[in-house]
């Protein structure tokens, strides 16, 4: 499912209109106040745009996880609305994964084109994320920007890569003497510390360099798609080396491929038509996805949007129970006690929401601090969690607060079987791959570099940005 959402309001933001739809495109849903033509015309693209790039050559023609989380897209009507929300100014979209949906958050563009073709950039990443053990940095980065390129009318049967424009966006030298040079671009782990300078290089360079290895050999280079494939797929170290070359020999041919004349990609696709409906949609609704879109990016505003909620909401237990969640998120454990008190006093019947908010305030009172009291917390958390599993089998986030709990009593082996099964269904979830991780790096099992680089590269906050680094620190010393 995808949630596509434009504009902000509530108590924090103005309407820019008086209603809001909810459009429904094939298995897509529309959020917006752009207008019900304008919302389906943008759902239909990104379903052809999912139909197209299945027939792109590997490793983008493997299907979605079946089980993944339900896509969620936010497209803000006002840059300054974006903004304001996720308190960037560098970067014109966002994806955050989560254990039971993945939302994608949009800025608008200065024309329609420019908005669909930030929407393909995210959704290649939704697409590629979701493999079993996600793929490196740069390739993550350069085959969205390769693909922002696809051109093609949703009735058309072709889609054509439009090469020229995508060796236009950077013109610079591959190895310039102010920039990291194409080895270190190639062992990124993150960049949003970045001047926006360099961040147009990576980008660039990354799109650019994507092509190189995908439709080189086309114009007379080495056929690297094998070997690429390998190295994609074994999650190899370094990449000149899996290519039998050298990061020196690889810059150089790809200068001189940027400089040739580049073949003209084409791909067949099927038209397919999808059924359309339309309903005005509530303020609650629209406010509580704008209070998860904050949630890392900017928590104190999220918490201020779920009091609204809440207050507007007030025979809404599991209102309270999201607010206790971003409560306990920023660290304030008495305010979401509170909140979680409000919900039981106003609820007939403990839901899975409330047993699992109840479970993670118990268990984030202790960690690795392995007393008495800990033990009886982490057991009354465990205990509310088999009951929500009981009552909804398929909470993911269950079944990783079960895992993380695990992890905390000193049990990584039983730990990781929890946590391999939420991963199953959300391997794009940093905070779940850090857990995976953690759990594979105290079993002595190599693969933990793979999860504990992906929570590294993936996570927006900065807390546990420095706990994967600190992780992959001590894998690296044989801790």
């Amino acid at each position: 499912m995808l949630l596509i959402l434009a504009a902000v309001s509530g108590n924090v933001y103005s309407a820019m209109t008086d209603q809001w739809s909810r459009i429904e495109v094939g298995d897509l849903v529309v959020y917006t106040d752009l207008g019900a033509d304008e919302g389906a015309a943008l759902g239909r693209h990104l379903l052809h745009f999912r139909d197209a790039i299945v027939e792109f050559p590997y490793p983008v023609e493997e299907q979605l996880n079946p089980r993944a989380p339900a896509l969620e897209l936010l497209v803000f009507a006002r840059r300054k609305d974006f903004t304001r929300l996720m308190k960037t100014r560098h970067f014109a979209a966002f994806t955050q994964p989560g254990l039971r949906r993945t939302l994608l958050v949009i800025a608008p563009s200065g024309s329609t084109a420019g908005l669909y073709r930030n929407a393909r950039h995210e959704y290649v990443h939704y697409h590629l994320r979701n493999h079993p053990t996600g793929y490196p940095v740069w390739f993550d980065e350069g085959l969205a920007v390769m693909l922002e390129y696809l051109q093609f009318d949703n009735d058309s049967t072709t889609a054509r890569l439009d090469t020229a424009a995508l060796f236009k966006r950077y013109t610079g030298r591959v190895q310039e003497r102010w920039s990291p040079s194409l080895g270190k671009l190639l062992n990124t782990t993150r960049f949003d510390h970045w001047s926006y300078e360099r961040l147009t290089r990576f980008y660039g360079l990354m799109g650019q360099f994507t092509h190189f290895l995908y439709f080189g050999q086309l114009a007379g280079f080495t056929d690297y798609r094998e070997a690429l494939t390998r190295h994609l797929m074994q999650r190899g170290p370094n990449l000149a080396t899996d290519l039998a070359t050298s990061n020196t020999r690889l810059a150089r041919q790809f200068e001189q491929y940027r400089q040739r004349t580049k073949p003209d990609i084409e791909i067949a696709v099927e038209p397919q038509t999808y059924p359309v409906r339309a309903q005005v949609m509530s303020a609650v609704a629209r406010d509580r996805v704008l209070a998860r879109a904050a949630e890392e990016a900017n928590p104190a505003h999220a918490i201020q949007l779920y009091q609204s909620i809440a207050r507007n909401s007030d025979i809404n237990a599991d209102a309270y129970v999201d607010l206790a969640r971003a409560q306990l998120s920023s660290g304030d454990q008495t305010s979401a006690a509170e909140s979680l008190s409000r919900a039981e006093e106003i609820m007939t019947t403990p839901s899975a929401h409330y047993l699992l908010g109840r479970a993670s305030l118990l268990s984030a009172q202790c960690r690795f601090d392995d007393l008495p009291r800990c033990r009886q917390l982490w057991q009354q958390a465990s205990s509310l969690i088999r009951r929500a599993l009981e009552i909804d089998p398929e909470r993911t986030d269950g079944m990783y607060s079960q895992g993380v709990i695990e992890l905390y009593r000193g049990r990584p082996g039983i730990a990781v079987n929890y946590l391999k099964a939420a991963y199953g269904y959300a391997p794009w979830a940093p905070r779940l791959n850090y857990h995976l991780g953690e759990c594979l790096r105290l079993l002595g099992d190599p693969t933990a570099r793979i999860y504990l680089g992906n929570a590294l590269a993936w996570s927006h906050e900065k807390h546990w940005q420095e706990i994967a680094q600190s992780s992959l620190d001590r894998l690296d010393a044989g801790d």
